[in-house]
């Protein structure tokens, strides 16, 4: 069972009611697309289903569309994506290519392996051949993803950028200048060009073309440094909603670029995101207190937000964090908290303090396993101090525990190089 029991969303596709079987050699008129039931999930029963596949063999777009559907599902009939595929190819053909485009985006989106992205891919092609500029969009997408079929995501994309589609414009855009991660490299970039494309996306009302046509502006990408273009770009995907457009907004705000330093502005925006669990947002906002730009400085507040921030900070920012709480100047000593800084940077350095922490404080805090697996980690990763420290805290451990020490070792060693 693929779609009706996993997603429950079969019923807001084209699933046709049964319908006699038509006689003689003639093809049926397809019906409108608009004119299918509201509720056909229930209409579409074992014993109705010669009726369909007969409409379907007539050249019935709403059948093929309910049989290229069940197929898919696999209750009605035995799961079978060759047979999905080839009904819903002849109903995005006659009419129903924006369906056929919602039927892979779903297949794309609750994906089990390989066979579901083939699938996806193949109804996002017969829909863009049928002329559905949003599935040419995404079968570009797809196939730039694969680096045989480069050539023919870069037409689509065109095709559907060409045509209007915001959604092609974007993709385009993104891919000319190398702000798409994915397809980085595999085009020479054209920053000019993909900003024209990008400009047209947002023109369309594409927030997440605002966000990138910002940055073009930010960092002056296809044309001048314009941080004041940037801002307003910004500003009018904030209002969309778009949190990439926020995020780069109050930095402008906080850093003064385009406009006046503004860091209650900032730190307005920063709270707003926070409040949806965007850690980006909690790190920016513990930066606004430890600096106090535009507010009162507070190293307590900053490290109640860093705090929550920790997992994706700068190595070297936690690191720098890290020894801040060991040190214990500005914010209460908490070597527990400075560990977690520590672990979380994963430098040369921090790793060395980590071990050098676990090697010298008192009892219940003080561990020589630990101070070996850190200190191993600090030297693999080229700190120069920590041979010296090793020659201090391997004696005091057994054989058995300088052996776990080093395997814990490299265990860290390798997991950092994945």
């Amino acid at each position: 069972m693929y779609i009706t029991s996993r997603l429950g969303l079969l019923g807001l596709l084209l699933l046709a009611p049964a319908v006699p079987a038509v006689a003689g050699p003639s093809p049926t008129v397809s019906p409108s697309p608009d004119s299918a039931p509201k509720d056909p999930a229930t209409s579409l029963t074992k014993e109705r289903l010669p009726g369909v596949i007969a409409n379907a063999s007539h050249g019935d777009g709403n059948a093929q569309m309910a049989l290229g559907a069940v197929y898919l599902e696999g209750v009605i009939v035995p799961e079978d994506r060759a047979l999905s595929a080839h009904w819903l190819s002849l109903a995005a053909r006659n009419g129903y290519s924006r369906k056929v485009e919602q039927m892979a985006s779903m297949v794309l989106q609750y994906e089990n392996g390989p066979e579901d992205h083939q699938l996806a891919k193949e109804l996002y092609r017969d829909a863009c051949d049928a002329g559905d500029l949003s599935a040419c969009s995404m079968a570009g997408s797809l196939s730039l993803q694969d680096r045989d079929h480069v050539a023919q995501g870069l037409t689509d994309l065109r095709k559907a950028a060409e045509g209007g589609d915001a959604g092609g414009q974007l993709f385009l855009g993104e891919v000319l200048s190398g702000l798409d991660h994915d397809t980085a490299g595999i085009f020479p970039r054209d920053d000019k060009k993909a900003l024209e494309w990008l400009l047209k996306a947002a023109t369309h009302g594409n927030s997440y073309a605002m966000a990138d046509v910002g940055k073009c502006y930010e960092e002056g990408r296809g044309t001048q440094q314009d941080f004041q273009a940037a801002r307003r770009w910004y500003e009018r995907g904030s209002q969309k909603g778009n949190m990439a457009c926020q995020l780069a907004l109050g930095a402008l705000y906080e850093f003064g670029r385009g406009g006046p330093h503004d860091g209650r502005k900032a730190l307005a925006i920063y709270k707003k995101i926070a409040a949806t669990g965007t850690l980006n947002a909690d790190e920016r906002i513990g930066r606004i207190y430890e600096f106090g730009r535009g507010v009162p400085q507070s190293y307590t507040k900053a490290f109640q937000w860093y705090d929550k921030a920790v997992e994706i900070l700068d190595s070297d920012e936690a690191c720098r964090l890290g020894i801040l709480c060991e040190e214990g100047k500005v914010v209460p000593r908490d070597v527990k908290k400075a560990r977690n800084y520590y672990e979380n940077s994963r430098t040369a350095e921090a790793a060395f303090r980590l071990g050098a922490s676990y090697a010298s404080e008192p009892p219940p805090l003080h561990d020589d396993q630990k101070a070996m697996t850190w200190l191993l980690v600090a030297k693999a990763y080229g700190n120069k101090k920590a041979d010296s420290l090793l020659a201090h805290v391997k004696p005091r451990l057994s054989k058995k525990g300088c052996a776990e020490a080093v395997a814990k070792a490299k265990y860290w060693i390798d997991f950092d190089k994945e």
